[in-house]
């Protein structure tokens, strides 16, 4: 059985319309091509599909199943170019995104909610790591982008920088330090006694700092709470007298201004670390992972606030 779906729909216009001559108005076609166009299906079904009498043309039963099926597949069809349609426009399907930690607490609830705002169809996965692990949950296709540090180039990965981020020391506003601050500048021997809340010693920011210190002759900084989350950093802060490294945005936020954090200025530790979304480059990205991308670089200046 070959059955043509051309032929199926004009045969579902025909049992609408009651007659050939309605069809044929109705489809702009003449009524020996329908009448063609049912014997075609006639052949291919091999039984028939009408009984012709005085009094018109009547389903057979064979014709009533074949209607049936007709609809389903007709209903089928229109959902079918509805969810296409949804997905060239980037309404519907996946975005799996991966990111630091650091920039995941900021940045992905203010992009999803702004996202979802206007897609509210579109499905979101978030992966959360470090950023070597990043790179190679994107070379293995287990994310379609990731928002990270800038990196080394990478032949195979497409990079658009979105945004600076730089990161800072942070202290509750009634920190010994703050005194000095007030006599001098100050420096990283000054930090020498105080302890600090930091992340894990895979972290590049944490990298960053020991590197700092160790290439002025200096011991490292004394660690004496590890934590990944950047959210955790102000409660803990605000509760202590340890030392902190976080973006230097996060402090313009209410929730962070409520704790009484302050930067400390040291010119030497700011962090310039500068964000980047990236994509594979031989993979095309959906419509709705191209959205998105274009939402991360058109907003992440307000996102990150």
């Amino acid at each position: 059985m070959n059955l043509n779906l051309r032929d199926l729909r004009y045969f579902e216009i025909i049992t609408q319309e009651g007659s050939l001559a309605l069809a044929s108005e109705r489809l702009s076609r003449s009524q020996p091509a329908l009448s063609k166009c049912l014997q075609r299906l006639e052949e291919n079904i091999g039984a028939p599909l009408f009984i012709r009498d005085g009094r018109g043309v009547h389903l057979t039963a064979v014709g009533e199943a074949l209607l049936t099926k007709v609809k389903q597949l007709s209903l089928a069809v229109e959902q079918t170019e509805k969810d296409i349609r949804n997905f060239v426009q980037g309404s519907i399907g996946q975005v799996r995104i991966g990111c630091l930690p650091s920039v995941a607490e900021y940045i992905i609830p203010a992009a999803c909610g702004k996202f979802l705002e206007n897609n509210p169809n579109v499905n979101i996965q978030l992966f959360s790591d470090v950023p070597d692990a990043l790179i190679e949950m994107l070379l293995g296709q287990q994310v379609d982008l990731i928002i990270s540090t800038a990196s080394k180039p990478n032949e195979n990965i497409i990079t658009y920088p979105i945004s600076d981020d730089p990161m800072v020391i942070v202290a509750h506003a009634n920190h010994p330090l703050l005194e000095i601050t007030q006599q001098r500048q100050l420096t990283l021997e000054d930090l020498l006694p105080y302890h600090w809340t930091l992340p894990n010693k895979l972290s590049v920011a944490r990298q960053w700092i020991d590197h700092n210190f160790i290439s002025l002759g200096l011991s490292k900084p004394k660690v004496q709470i590890e934590t990944q989350s950047f959210r955790l950093v102000p409660k803990i802060i605000e509760r202590t007298q340890l030392l902190g490294f976080m973006p230097r945005k996060s402090l313009s936020s209410i929730e962070v201004k409520q704790k009484n954090l302050i930067e400390i200025p040291i010119v030497e530790m700011v962090y310039n670390r500068k964000l980047t979304i990236s994509r594979l480059k031989a993979r095309v990205a959906s419509p709705v992972v191209e959205k998105m991308i274009k939402l991360l670089c058109e907003e992440s200046s307000k996102l990150l606030l």
